[in-house]
């Protein structure tokens, strides 16, 4: 190859990669669908992040994740129901430190806030085993008062108060939802109780 047309390449494959470091972005937190067929994930690709839902790609088909708009606010988690129904959404409020829950349908249609706001911060626990619920965590607005954490429905929005405690958390809840695993304590002195 001639210096001549090196040096023509040369600009090409520095523009080539100035592009491809603008153009950078991330992925992360994905989640399945019960059928193992579609991924829910956060990604910064449109600038903040935000839910991207594709379907898995087969036979070297190319992804075309499609982007779900709940806010303008950064999106910091998402989990798929456990019937495939709905998306849970953990939403940085105003980028900060407080969060809100958010539920909307895979396809992007039936977005609701369940809990949180400027003032309030909500926390995204696990789904029920049947995937008709979500646990959403929502700590005392003042010093001393309780956290509690509530069984949401995300077709209603109604929350229906679970557990009630100092510093507590939900894990995990049994099938029939009987029995919930609950994390309590303070930081050093955490413990589980059934």
């Amino acid at each position: 190859m001639s210096a001549e047309v090196q040096a023509a390449a040369a600009p090409t494959a520095a523009v080539e990669l100035a592009h491809a470091l603008v153009d950078a972005w991330g992925s992360w937190g994905p989640t399945l669908d019960p059928d193992c067929r579609r991924i829910a994930f956060v990604s910064d690709r449109s600038g903040t992040p935000s839910v991207w839902v594709d379907d898995l790609p087969v036979d070297g088909a190319a992804p075309h994740p499609v982007q779900l708009v709940l806010s303008e606010d950064p999106v910091v988690a998402v989990s798929w129901s456990a019937d495939g129904a709905w998306l849970a959404v953990c939403v940085a409020t105003d980028g900060g430190v407080r969060t809100q829950v958010w539920v909307v349908r895979p396809d992007g249609s039936q977005a609701r806030r369940l809990a949180g706001s400027r003032r309030q911060h909500a926390e995204l626990g696990p789904w029920t085993r049947s995937g008709h619920r979500v646990v959403v965590t929502v700590p005392g607005e003042e010093a001393g008062e309780p956290t509690t954490c509530y069984l949401a429905d995300p077709a209603t929005g109604v929350l229906t108060a679970l557990a009630v405690g100092e510093l507590i958390s939900v894990l995990d809840l049994s099938v029939d939802q009987e029995h919930v695993i609950i994390k309590d304590g303070q930081r050093g002195r955490q413990f589980c109780v059934v």
